[in-house]
C-alpha cells in the first residue's frame, strides 16, 4: 500500500500512516519502520505514524515522538533517548528495569487531574515555548518599500520544459512587467541577468538540458526580471545537490546580485564547507528547537568558540564543530555555553536602531488580472506544446483520423440516412 502511494513521479511531502505495525511480529514491525525511515531519507518525505504500543527497540527507531494523553494533551515532544531524563526532571521515578515509553504510556491513561500528568504537561509547555516564534516575537525591517521573494529547494517546478534559457527569462520579464512592458526591452533584461549569473553560454540551450547549478541560477534570474527588484530574496538550500565548484559559483553570483541591486539575500545551507562558509557576510546558526548558537560574521567564529572554553585544534573547522554541537546531544555542555553566550549578546535596542519600523500583518503578493498576462501565458503554452508535445499531439490526430476511417468502412454511409420508420404497435415493423 505504501509503494502504491509513492508510485507518483511527484512524491508527497507528508505521509500519514495509521498504525503501520498493528498485527505484525517484532521483526516485521522493525522492517516496516526501517523502510519508512529509508523512504523519508531518500525522497525527503516527512512520515507521521501513529503507534499505540511500541516496544523499546521500535521506539528508538523513530526520530521524534509526540505522546498524547486523554483529552489531546501532549506529555512529551522530542527525541526518544531523552525521555528517561525528561521523566526524571519531572520527578517521576523510573526504575532500571522499567522502559520509559511504557511508563509514559501508563501515565497517559490517567486524566488531566493526575499529579504526574500535570507536571509532564507543564514541562512540555515550558520546553515548547522555547522554540519557534512566541506571541511576544516582533519582526523589524528598515523603513521604506518591502518586497520579498522566495525560491524553493526544488527548482524544476519553476521551469517549463522545451523553452530555451533566453525564452524562459523573456517570458518571465513580460509577466512580471506587464504593466510597464511598453517601456522595457525584455531581451536586454534577459541578457543582463544571464551575464550577471554567468549563464550566457546556455542562452540557446533548453532548460531541461542544463545542469543543477544552472537550473538554480536560471530560477533566480527569472525572479529578478522584475523592473522593481525585491528587497529580500530568500533561497532554500541553493547549494544542495551541487559539487563544490558549482556551489561556489552560485554563492558568488548571489553576492554580486546583492551588491549590485542592494538586496538582502537569506540562504539556508545545511552542510557548508569552509570556503563556502567564509563567503557569507553574516551567519545565523540554528540548533534544535530554533535555538541560536551564533550570529555574526564568519571569521570571528573560532575566537567565539575559544571565549566559550570550547577547545579547537588547528585541523578543526569552526563551522563543522558548531554544527556538530547543534545537531547532537553528546556535547550538551558546549551547547548550553553557546546558547547562554548568544542570549546575553542579543538586545532589542540594537534591532530598533537605524530607523527601523515594526511590520504588522502579512505582505500581499497578489497581482491584478490582466489580459496582457493571459496573452503572454497563452503564447508561452502554445510554444511549449509545439516544442515539447508535438509528438503527443501528432499521435492524437492520427488516432482520431484512423478511428473516423474505420467507422466509415465498418458502418457505411447508411448510418446517417433517416428512413422515417416508426414502430407504432408492439411487434410491428415498417412493412406492416
Amino acid at each position: 500500500c505504501i509503494a502504491l502511494e509513492l508510485t507518483s513521479i511527484s512524491k508527497p511531502y507528508l505521509l500519514f500512516i495509521d498504525e503501520p505495525t498493528t498485527g505484525l511480529d517484532t521483526h516485521a514491525a522493525q522492517v516496516v519502520i526501517q523502510c519508512l525511515k529509508q523512504l523519508s531519507r531518500n525522497h525527503d518525505i516527512s512520515v507521521i505514524v501513529s503507534i499505540h504500543q511500541p516496544n523499546n527497540d521500535l521506539f528508538h527507531m523513530i526520530d521524534t515522538i509526540y505522546v498524547l494523553a486523554k483529552g489531546g494533551h501532549c506529555l512529551y515532544d522530542g527525541v526518544p533517548h531523552q525521555l528517561r531524563q525528561h521523566l526524571i526532571d519531572c520527578d517521576i521515578t523510573v526504575g532500571e528495569n522499567e522502559v520509559p515509553i511504557e511508563v509514559l504510556i501508563k501515565l497517559s491513561f490517567n486524566g488531566r487531574e493526575d499529579r504526574d500528568v500535570k507536571r509532564l504537561c507543564a514541562k512540555n509547555k515550558e520546553l515548547t515555548s522555547m522554540s519557534g516564534l512566541s506571541d511576544e516575537t516582533r519582526i523589524y525591517v528598515k523603513s521604506g518599500g518591502f518586497k520579498t521573494c522566495f525560491i524553493q529547494q526544488d527548482v524544476c517546478q519553476h521551469l517549463l520544459r522545451g523553452l530555451t534559457v533566453r525564452q524562459a527569462l523573456v517570458y518571465a520579464s513580460r509577466l512580471k512587467n506587464s504593466r510597464i512592458s511598453a517601456h522595457l526591452d525584455h531581451q536586454m533584461i534577459a541578457s543582463e541577468l544571464m551575464s550577471s549569473l554567468m549563464i550566457s553560454d546556455t542562452a540557446d540551450n533548453r532548460v531541461e538540458t542544463c545542469s543543477g547549478g544552472e537550473h538554480k541560477r536560471i530560477v533566480i534570474a527569472c525572479e529578478l526580471t522584475a523592473h522593481i527588484k525585491p528587497n529580500m530574496l530568500c533561497i532554500d538550500e541553493p547549494t544542495s545537490g551541487l559539487d563544490s565548484s558549482a556551489a561556489l559559483v552560485v554563492i558568488n553570483c548571489l553576492k554580486v546580485l546583492s551588491r549590485r541591486h542592494r538586496m538582502t539575500i537569506i540562504a539556508s545551507i545545511h552542510q557548508p564547507n569552509n570556503d563556502l562558509f567564509n563567503m557569507f557576510d553574516n551567519i545565523y546558526v540554528l540548533a534544535k528547537r530554533g535555538v541560536c548558537l551564533y550570529a555574526g560574521p564568519p571569521l570571528p567564529l573560532r575566537h567565539h568558540l575559544h571565549d566559550n572554553d570550547i577547545v579547537l585544534t588547528q585541523n578543526d573547522v569552526p563551522i563543522e564543530v558548531v554544527l556538530t554541537i547543534a545537531s547532537g546531544d553528546k556535547r550538551m555542555t558546549d551547547f548550553e555555553k553557546l546558547m547562554s553566550k548568544q542570549n546575553s549578546n542579543e538586545s532589542d535596542d540594537k534591532l530598533i536602531e537605524g530607523n527601523m519600523r515594526l511590520v504588522y500583518g502579512k505582505q500581499n503578493p497578489t497581482k491584478r488580472f490582466s489580459f496582457r498576462d493571459v496573452y503572454c501565458l497563452l503564447m508561452r503554452s502554445m510554444r511549449y506544446a509545439y516544442i515539447s508535445q508535438w509528438k503527443t499531439l501528432a499521435l492524437q490526430i492520427i488516432m482520431l483520423i484512423y478511428t473516423g476511417m474505420m467507422l466509415r468502412i465498418i458502418l457505411g454511409t447508411e448510418i446517417i440516412v433517416p428512413d422515417g420508420c416508426m414502430t407504432i404497435e408492439f411487434g410491428s415493423g415498417c412493412d406492416q
